[in-house]
């Protein structure tokens, strides 16, 4: 049960996370009206169609904002209780700062799992959304445009990969295309209703089919063990409408945590590069995580070093803001270029700032208590 000290906390740090999400908020719809203008002016697109894509936008880019709200609301929150001494006062009470973190924590942690279940489970849908109405209105003024690094679906359950796409060339490069149903494309294959995996180095468009060049097909029995290895110079696969295939194009951020999962697992088996699909698979983690991190750091940061006023917490709090984004974007540059493993560089820059944390939340009690001996010795002289 919730003490009225923790609610009387948690009232203090809501009303800063709001306008924090507000202002997040209005950055947000700024930064995307400059950027769909401009798009309806280069590409002549109707205005409800911006506004569509705008809609279909916002919960991605709200899953950023909100760890950092979290960042000024206990900047903002705890910072004026501290200004107006009311942590002295609960401290001559008896209560440890420690205690009165619980729900700064308790705060984190609720809104990481709003995070998480806006990233996992809401956000993938929109960002679908929002690139099937792009590619619909691309495809209304001409030949489709096709991306680099994108997964797609076609009607009968194949899985596609395309690693690069030449646009001067108009070719494919670096493909992997997966069956598992097992349909056989080579006259030497096995017969069988298992999974099939075939990876090409290139490959080309011929009306309704792709021709694959320089690859090798795979196939693989009920025990996921490979029966089958053959390659070939030239193989040609039956992929159907253009438009239709691409409207099932989906990119790591279509994607759930479970689905990146599992095309991780099918490329790894292929041998297909998977770097930039395991750094957005942690990624799905670590940002909801942040809002717990941003808590336990800034709670006793603010408990020990006393930002009492609104403008010293929020200038700690864009500093916190710059540094952590920009490492952030840092090891992320250094994963995807194999500078440092997928698995673990992303984590540096949440798991630093969280150590910090847990370093600070130790001896917050310690740190201040001689702060306080200091202010009950001044108050005593003072009377």
């Amino acid at each position: 049960m919730f003490s009225s000290l923790d609610r009387y906390i948690l009232r203090e740090m809501i009303s800063p996370f709001l306008v924090a999400l507000v202002v997040f908020f209005i950055f947000i719809v700024m930064e995307l009206l400059l950027l769909m203008s401009t798009y309806s002016f280069n590409q002549n697109i109707a205005w409800d169609d911006l506004f569509r894509m705008m809609a279909y936008r916002l919960p991605e880019l709200l899953v950023q904002a909100l760890p950092l709200a979290v960042l000024f609301a206990v900047l903002l929150g705890l910072g004026r209780l501290n200004g107006d001494l009311e942590l002295m006062a609960l401290q001559t009470s008896g209560i440890s700062l420690r205690r009165i973190l619980y729900p700064v924590m308790l705060f984190g942690m609720v809104v990481g799992m709003l995070t998480f279940v806006l990233y996992d489970y809401v956000a993938p849908w929109t960002m679908e959304q929002f690139h099937r109405l792009q590619r619909q209105i691309i495809f209304r003024q001409g030949t489709p445009q096709v991306q680099s690094d994108t997964i797609f679906r076609d009607p009968s359950g194949r899985f596609f990969y395309v690693g690069h796409y030449n646009k001067e060339q108009e070719t494919l490069q670096d493909i992997m295309v997966f069956d598992p149903h097992g349909r056989t494309y080579l006259a030497s294959g096995l017969q069988s209703s298992f999974p099939q995996t075939i990876t090409a180095e290139s490959a080309r468009w011929n009306l309704d089919r792709w021709i694959l060049s320089n690859g090798t097909a795979y196939q693989f029995d009920n025990g996921d063990e490979l029966a089958y290895k053959v390659r070939f110079e030239e193989l040609s696969i039956h992929v159907g409408d253009i438009v239709q295939l691409f409207n099932e194009t989906r990119r790591p951020s279509e994607m759930s945590l479970n689905e990146l999962k599992e095309t991780i697992d099918v490329r790894r088996k292929a041998g297909q590069p998977v770097t930039n699909l395991v750094v957005a698979f942690h990624n799905k983690i670590i940002i909801p995580v942040g809002a717990v991190i941003f808590a336990l750091l800034t709670g006793p940061m603010t408990l020990s070093f006393g930002f009492r006023s609104r403008s010293s917490g929020i200038i700690a709090g864009l500093l916190l803001t710059v540094s952590y984004i920009g490492s952030k974007i840092m090891v992320e540059n250094f994963s995807l270029n194999g500078i440092l493993a997928p698995d673990i560089g992303p984590w540096i820059p949440t798991m630093t700032f969280g150590l910090l944390g847990v370093l600070l939340l130790s001896g917050v009690d310690r740190f201040n208590q001689t702060k306080f001996k200091r202010w009950v010795r001044i108050k005593t002289n003072s009377s």
